[in-house]
């Protein structure tokens, strides 16, 4: 007999653990478990975007930081280097800049362009099959956004780098050649 209407006894079976269970307990267990396993998938993704997000955020402050140390360097240096080496490793470390802020700005504009077509796709649904549909549209978009930005980046990274570090490698051996020359 069920003990939920009085029809069917009711049938118990050992899970895995060795728990005695019912048929729709031993379902609905499953469901939680796989309702649990879904939330790990998605803190794992969680985890995943935060810790990019944090090694971007701190990439980003040692360049930053960088550059300011260089056009201190640079502003204290200046004075004393030739015209030449000051122009060469200004000139490089500002096409370092630039470069770097145009890539931060093509960036901004991509989130803020993927933020707009999730809102189009969330605010324009008229139902859930055509939100899933909008959805699948808008992430589409987006990837293939990602993978051009993905293929772009070596083109703008090394450059960025390489002018950078040469600027930085012209104002320090002119400042040491500088300094020598007073000895």
């Amino acid at each position: 007999m069920n003990i939920f209407d009085g029809t069917k006894s009711p049938h118990i079976y050992a899970n895995v653990r060795g728990e005695f269970r019912r048929p729709d307990e031993a379902q609905k267990l499953a469901e939680i478990e796989a309702a649990l396993e879904q939330d790990k998938a998605i803190q794992h993704f969680n985890l995943a975007v935060a810790t990019y997000q944090k090694g971007r955020d701190y990439t980003n402050f040692i360049i930053v930081a960088g550059y300011a140390a260089f056009f201190a360097l640079w502003s204290d240096v200046a004075k004393d280097i030739d015209r030449a080496s000051r122009l060469l490793s200004g000139g490089l470390l500002g096409l370092s800049l630039v470069l770097f802020i145009t890539w931060e700005i093509v960036k901004m504009v991509t989130n803020a362009r993927e933020g707009h077509l999730l809102s189009e796709a969330i605010w324009g649904a008229r139902n859930r099959e055509d939100l899933a549909l909008r959805s699948r549209d808008a992430e589409r978009q987006i990837n293939l956004a990602d993978v051009f930005a993905h293929d772009l980046w070596p083109a703008i990274f090394i450059p960025t780098v390489l002018s950078g570090l040469v600027g930085a490698l012209v104002l320090v051996i002119a400042a040491l050649a500088e300094w020598a020359a007073l000895a």
